[in-house]
Parts: structure tokens; C-alpha cells; sequence
């Protein structure tokens, strides 16, 4: 099924929410490049007993990685809108 365009040819965009990552226990922290604000290229979670590793690649601003005993991922769902 082909995507769906406004009439200016943009996405009609139906599926958006925020989402928070609340860390506890942190073992390690390292950041680099820490900007007011950035674009984020990709998220790695890894999971094993002992703890949790976020890793964050970046095309703009901060990247590196956190790693804590323990990681909640929740969701909000917010409105579409079009800038």
C-alpha cells in the first residue's frame, strides 16, 4: 500500500508518541560530543543478566553509551501534526 501525501506532497503521518528511557543504577557512563540539541542516527539496547547497555549513535551531537542494572521503556502517544 502506497504511502499517503497531504495536498503540499507530505507524509500524512499517524503514529507518533514520545518515549522515555528511565535508567536506575547506573554502572557506566560515556558521552561525547554533548550539544543543547542533537539528532539521533540509531539506538543499540543490549540486555544480559548483570545489566542493560544503551548505546546511541549520532548524525548530530551526542553519541556513546549508558549501562545500568536496569532500563524502563514507556510510551506516550501524542497527536500527528505537520510543521
Amino acid at each position: 500500500m502506497p504511502p499517503e501525501v497531504d495536498a503540499k506532497g507530505y507524509f500524512v503521518l499517524t503514529k507518533h508518541v514520545d518515549v522515555t528511557f528511565t535508567i536506575f543504577d547506573l554502572i557506566e557512563v560515556q558521552l561525547f560530543d554533548i550539544t543543547e540539541a542533537g539528532i539521533m542516527f540509531g539506538l543499540g539496547i543490549e540486555i544480559d543478566p548483570d545489566a542493560t547497555r544503551l548505546s546511541f549513535e549520532s548524525s548530530y551531537g551526542v553519541h556513546g553509551r549508558i549501562k545500568a542494572t536496569r532500563v524502563v521503556v514507556s510510551f506516550e502517544p501524542q497527536p500527528a501534526s505537520l510543521a
